[in-house]
């Protein structure tokens, strides 16, 4: 395989005003064959919602039930532009609350490197999805991407939504049994952990995600 000269500078500052700059130097083939390394980067990576460790325990907060005084720290609100509430005078003000919401997910190994498209098409393309600002179909093959790759299963540690309701006002995701307005009842929940003791669940994510832009 041929290489192409690689030169580089080495400068030094010293202790007074001046500083010293060496010549460009030209490495040989044999200095650039002796280089070792790794390309690309790993990744660990640990989510933590209202969490104390990484087992997924949860907060004081989450413990204290999904609308009592105290608990709104383990909480998600969602607002959606398109859903006002009953009353025009409450209009916008509605909103959908995962209550005692808490969980730890770990990543322990995340693999970025780079990679390019193939320079055909597979038996899925849909070429209308790469389109630039104009409208016009921009083609992603051959294109130089960032790769994503999962090798070690993704672990969910305890993750946990007690309830999820439907709160009015304002502020309706901080309502509580001692807010003006008082808290809704949950309708559904979720829970995601291990079958064993001190087990998490765990996501085995086959295949790569690749990002590219034009």
């Amino acid at each position: 395989m041929r290489m192409l000269p690689l030169y580089f500078a080495f400068a030094m500052a010293a202790f007074n005003p001046v500083a010293v700059l060496a010549d460009m130097v030209e490495m040989n083939q044999q200095d650039l064959s002796d280089a070792t390394g790794q390309e690309g980067i790993a990744i660990e990576l640990e989510l933590r919602v209202n969490t104390t460790d990484s087992m997924g325990t949860p907060m004081t907060a989450c413990t204290l039930g999904i609308n009592a005084a105290g608990s709104t720290a383990c909480r998600l609100a969602m607002q959606f532009a398109n859903r006002g509430s009953f009353s025009s005078a409450q209009a916008g003000d509605e909103w959908t609350v995962w209550k005692g919401y808490y969980g730890t997910i770990r990543f322990p190994s995340i693999y970025l490197n780079a990679a390019t498209n193939p320079s055909s098409a597979s038996g899925m393309e849909d070429l209308g999805r790469f389109t630039n600002a104009s409208g016009q179909v921009v083609s992603p093959y051959g294109k130089s991407v960032l790769q994503l790759t999962f090798p070690q299963d993704i672990e969910v540690w305890n993750l946990n939504i007690t309830g999820i309701s439907v709160e009015y006002g304002a502020a309706g995701y901080l309502n509580t049994v001692s807010t003006s307005t008082v808290a809704n009842p949950a309708s559904m929940g979720l829970k995601m952990a291990g079958t064993g003791i001190n087990q998490p669940a765990t996501l085995n994510v086959q295949g790569a995600v690749t990002v590219f832009g034009f």
